[in-house]
């Protein structure tokens, strides 16, 4: 069965995709790249729906991003809209490399990035008379061996789940490189490896047996081994239970299938998803969680088409205020083309901590020497460019709470940090 990764969508959740949108901000796009060129100062906004919205600034994510050689590095520019609305407009700009020796941009893929040789430059999306522009830094290391994860995976008929492959350089740094390995089954009549809307590639169970899986990048390989048996799926639970968050903090769930043979699996990207009351909280197809509005209220999951085999537990979101963040390590030294990660943690009025590190915005005092990734999984991640030399790894702004959504927008930390050589 091929995991809920946007083929199908979560019932409850389709008020969520309201089909005018997507159509509504493109034209908004189109309307303003026409306006641009002058001649009465008029925009498409002004001649469209009363509550239509101008294009007003391009974000590039990640926003400080560097890559190695032989693995392409895939960037997003999103849209943001005088209404505070975003879209995600990566195959509507023009991307453009500052030295293409350094990185050049794929004709074929938008946002894909390709690294040509060891140094540093410049990536903008430009769109109308707007653009936006990221650092890129590409590393001379060499990837030396990869390691493919789950290890030894056992399946059921008709289930899948997700595969991530992490490889190690030579630098001794290690980097999430599943996106840009090639797959292949030992037996494709037993598993295959199916690859979601995301781009997230998963193990898809066909019939009982073992078999391999196997990863391959720049004449590097790994593997891992996957047992399909034909046990049914007896309950399912939910983890962690009974959560507590703070607003505005997300929270990934996880569905737990126990199967008749006494196997456990991670099912969440194969049941239906849903919150009661989708006013406090929303929840994806996979379990992730965002907190909208302080309450209480019920998660459930079921396997589709199935409603005795369903599991619930309680979602509490807190209006707890973020009071102050610690960044650890508190000091680290970064030689020249290595990386170290930083991990932010909050600490919330309600004497609770979570992990922030993904949700915070990183930045460095001296990026001639230091940058510092927001990319999606790699916040905090710190790479030595130019030594000797120093710089301060921060978390930037003091701690503000949106009176309107009650999200927090800026956050301070308890101490910088001193990075060098």
């Amino acid at each position: 069965m091929f995991p809920f990764d946007g083929h199908v969508r979560n019932p409850w959740q389709c008020r969520l995709n309201f089909p005018g949108f997507n159509l509504l901000k493109v034209l908004l796009i189109i309307l303003f790249i026409s306006g641009c060129g002058g001649g009465g100062g008029s925009s498409g906004a002004g001649t469209g729906p009363a509550n239509s919205a101008q294009l007003v600034e391009i974000q590039i994510t990640p926003a400080t991003p560097s890559m190695t050689l032989g693995a392409p590095l895939q960037l997003k520019a999103t849209g943001r809209f005088d209404d505070d609305t975003t879209y995600d407009v990566t195959g509507l700009v023009s991307w453009t490399s500052s030295d293409n020796t350094i990185v050049t941009v794929d004709t074929t893929t938008a946002g894909r990035i390709n690294a040509v040789s060891p140094g540093h430059s410049s990536i903008s999306a430009t769109l109308g008379s707007l653009s936006a522009t990221t650092q890129l830094l590409v590393t001379d290391a060499t990837l030396q061996s990869m390691h493919v994860l789950p290890e030894n995976a056992t399946l059921a008929v008709a289930s899948s789940q997700a595969l991530s492959v992490t490889g190690q350089y030579s630098d001794g740094s290690e980097r999430d490189i599943t996106a840009a390995v090639s797959w292949q089954s030992g037996d494709n009549t037993i598993a295959d490896v199916v690859t979601a809307a995301d781009g997230t590639p998963y193990i898809s169970a066909n019939a009982a047996g073992s078999t391999s899986i196997n990863a391959s990048l720049s004449g590097i390989a790994g593997r891992t081994f996957v047992t399909v048996h034909d046990a049914t799926l007896d309950s399912v639970s939910i983890s962690p239970g009974d959560v507590s968050v703070a607003k505005g903090v997300p929270v990934t769930l996880h569905a737990l299938g126990s199967f008749s043979n006494g196997e456990v699996q991670d099912i969440s990207g194969n049941v239906e998803w849903r919150v009661a009351d989708t006013a406090i909280a929303t929840i994806s197809n996979t379990g992730a969680v965002t907190s909208l509005l302080p309450g209480t209220t019920t998660v459930s999951v079921k396997l589709p088409g199935v409603d005795t085999v369903a599991a619930s537990t309680t979602l509490t979101v807190t209006d707890a205020i973020l009071q102050s963040i610690d960044v650890t390590p508190a000091s680290a030294a970064i030689a020249e083309y290595t990386q170290q990660a930083f991990t932010a943690t909050g600490h919330f009025s309600d004497a609770t901590t979570q992990d922030v590190t993904e949700l915070v915005t990183w930045t460095s005092s001296n990026t001639a020497a230091l940058l510092v990734s927001n990319a999606s999984g790699e916040h905090g991640v710190a790479s030595g460019i130019a030594g000797p030399a120093s710089a301060t790894v921060s978390v930037p702004g003091e701690i503000h709470r949106s009176a309107e959504s009650g999200e927090i927008d800026q956050v301070s930390h308890n101490g910088a940090i001193d990075n060098g050589q």
